[in-house]
């Protein structure tokens, strides 16, 4: 009876090997592709099918560890800043000089200007890094501060989702690679060339942005509005009776000699006038001369 029930327990275990190998077989060796899908390797050394062009593009495997902890680390903020400052200066070119001077001490550049005779604008770029001391000798260009703006946007979440996005399609990029090198028919690398490149297209316009916003937080960008000061209004002297009576003489002076060439302009202006005049007053005298000898005289 003993025995019985020995081999009867020996038995049970077999069978019970043998069904737990049956279900992790599977497991084991992977997932079975489908008829006319192409398999390729995913991270960590399991392989997956991947649906004909046309179907749902693949899945892509959640960030692991090490992704996790990358992110983790990405604890410096990301910020941009644009400031507007206007100062009122005493002379234009020479503040504009001074600025640009102040941009390169700090690591930036001139990146725009636009300059008329008596105000100018220029936009400066500098390291986000050096902006408070860039302001304050900025402040001591003019010799009056009449306003001041700062502008600042966050974009650190930003810039992580964007990081993430752009490691996942660089993972489904690698999937495709590795699928293309499976490829064994005409339109089966033809399809996959395709999503290749889309995929690729994604990255690139990722990268660009993450670009982008690299640039615009590791440089803050500032605006100065350039006003000249008006000229200082210099207070005349005390009144003085011999600085008025010379004017007043100069004044008439100059008054004479105006008229005295008015005088001269109307007499050479008319000399049509004068000429038969002159003539008229001589034939005129002529006349009262001939009468004279045949006139009456009064008795004595």
């Amino acid at each position: 009876m003993r025995k019985l029930v020995v081999v009867l327990l020996a038995a049970a275990a077999v069978i019970g090997l043998a069904i737990g190998a049956a279900v992790l077989r599977p497991q084991l060796s992977g997932t079975t592709a489908s008829p006319g899908a192409l398999v390729r390797p995913q991270p960590g050394g399991v392989t997956a099918a991947v649906p004909e062009a046309g179907g749902a593009a693949p899945r892509t495997s959640q960030p692991g560890p090490a992704d996790q902890a990358g992110q983790s680390q990405l604890t410096d903020r990301m910020i941009i800043y644009n400031v507007t400052l206007q100062l009122e200066v005493e002379r234009v070119r020479a503040a504009l000089a001074r600025i640009e001077q102040i941009a390169q001490t700090a690591g930036g550049y001139v990146a725009g200007s636009n300059v008329d005779e008596k105000q100018a604008q220029v936009t400066i770029r500098v390291p986000a890094a050096e902006l408070n001391r860039t302001l304050e000798q900025l402040r001591a260009v003019g010799v009056k501060v009449k306003g001041e703006q700062i502008n600042s946007r966050d974009v650190t979440e930003e810039f992580s989702d964007l990081s993430a996005q752009l490691r996942n399609l660089q993972a489904v990029e690698a999937q495709y690679l590795a699928l293309l090198q499976q490829a064994r028919t005409v339109d089966e690398i033809l399809k996959v060339r395709q999503r290749l490149d889309e995929v690729r297209g994604q990255i690139e316009r990722l990268q660009g942005r993450i670009q982008f916003l690299q640039r615009q937080s590791d440089l803050a960008a500032i605006t100065i509005i350039l006003t000249e000061a008006p000229a200082a209004v210099q207070e005349g002297p005390a009144w003085d009776p011999i600085q008025a009576v010379v004017a007043a003489w100069n004044r008439s002076l100059v008054f004479l000699s105006r008229v005295a060439d008015v005088g001269v302009q109307a007499v050479v202006f008319l000399w049509w006038v004068w000429v038969p005049a002159g003539l008229g007053f001589g034939f005129w005298r002529y006349l009262g001369r001939r009468r004279a000898p045949g006139a009456p005289t009064a008795n004595p």
